[in-house]
């Protein structure tokens, strides 16, 4: 037997995973705020700017989970537009250990003429700000239940999915499958999606670094919903649990494999490494809130309404905060070293 965590692992990020070959964009299999168009990143740039111009941090833009780049290149070509000082103060880096995608940035950011380091796993960085779009929800959850006065776990057996009781376990899966009780019951989860896998990464990435801050958004609720949200992206169209157990094989290894975030449970964690939440929201409210609008203006200054890139920012725009689209449908979080909190309350004064 081995636990959903596991397949789900393996589903996307092995030899022949999802996403070797992912298929996100308006084309593709689902697309993101980023698939939307540059002012995504133009805003985060925004934010960068300011920061730095403040109180000189960060030093470094980290993304991860970044797939072929394009958010944080949206992000370097805004700075090198509007901020050059500060493009030129900055040093860019990918964190990405996927070889075949880690060859491909390197060509997209050559076409650019855009210098950016790829390395395979963090290591310490000069005054990070971690910036993630959508990387939470994709990382190896395992689902749990509780029926009969017990949990019961997500697992395959012989090519067949199935819940089972902690009393069928031992050894190794059965501490495992206790850490999963543990984290439930703190959190009061009694059906769901929880994942083990955020505090290894966090730890890995934050106890290298002295001042950092992650910039992140993801699709969920301040809370564990207490209902199965597991999703299963495939040819535009979306899959739920029953069909993954109907036919489990159809959709691992092609198929985009996500679930809902629990904020609280990632602020928990993001806490246990000294660090505080200085934002969280919904999308649409946090873009608002780093100068969304205030960019777009800058952008298309002098553009007429008829113009072709008008439309393009005014149609992007309109899709990152309509609540139907993008706006409402994600959430994000901006947390910080302690010692960062007062310099990022001087200017992300809460309303």
């Amino acid at each position: 037997m081995e636990f959903f965590a596991d397949s789900m692992r393996r589903a996307l990020y092995g030899e022949n995973g999802y996403y070797q070959h992912a298929k996100i964009g308006k084309e593709g299999d689902f697309y993101t705020s980023v698939s939307a168009g540059e002012l995504f990143g133009d805003t985060i740039a925004a934010l960068i700017a300011q920061s730095f111009e403040q109180c000189g941090f960060p030093r470094t833009i980290v993304e991860i989970g970044a797939d072929r780049g394009y958010l944080l290149a949206d992000i370097m070509r805004y700075l090198q537009r509007f901020f050059p000082h500060v493009f030129e103060s900055l040093a860019f880096v990918i964190i990405e250990p996927l070889s075949t995608l880690a060859q491909k940035q390197r060509a997209y950011f050559d076409t650019l003429g855009l210098h950016v380091r790829i390395v395979e796993s963090a290591e310490t960085f000069d005054s990070p700000l971690f910036v993630a779009n959508e990387l939470f929800d994709a990382m190896p959850c395992d689902l749990l239940r509780h029926e009969s006065g017990a949990y019961t776990f997500g697992m395959f057996e012989n090519q067949k999915f199935a819940f089972v009781p902690l009393s069928a376990l031992s050894g190794e899966q059965a501490d495992y499958a206790r850490r999963l009780v543990e984290v439930a019951q703190r959190f009061c989860v009694v059906c769901g999606e929880i994942s083990l896998a955020y505090l290894p990464f966090l730890e890995q990435l934050l106890t290298q670094q002295e001042h950092w801050a992650f910039l992140t958004f993801d699709y969920g609720e301040r809370g564990f919903s207490n209902a199965f949200s597991l999703r299963f992206f495939k040819e535009s169209n979306i899959f739920g649990l029953d069909d993954f157990m109907h036919n489990p094989h159809a959709f691992l290894g092609n198929a985009d494999i996500t679930y809902d975030v629990a904020w609280e449970y990632i602020q928990w964690l993001f806490e246990r490494f000294g660090g505080t939440c200085v934002l969280y929201g919904r999308q649409n409210s946090i873009l608002l809130r780093l100068g969304l609008v205030e960019v777009f203006e800058r952008i298309v200054a002098g553009f007429s309404p008829e113009k072709r890139e008008y439309i393009h920012y005014a149609s992007t725009l309109k899709t990152l905060i309509s609540p139907t689209l993008l706006g409402e449908r994600f959430k994000g979080a901006l947390y910080v070293a302690n010692a960062l909190q007062s310099e990022f309350a001087a200017f992300l004064k809460t309303p």
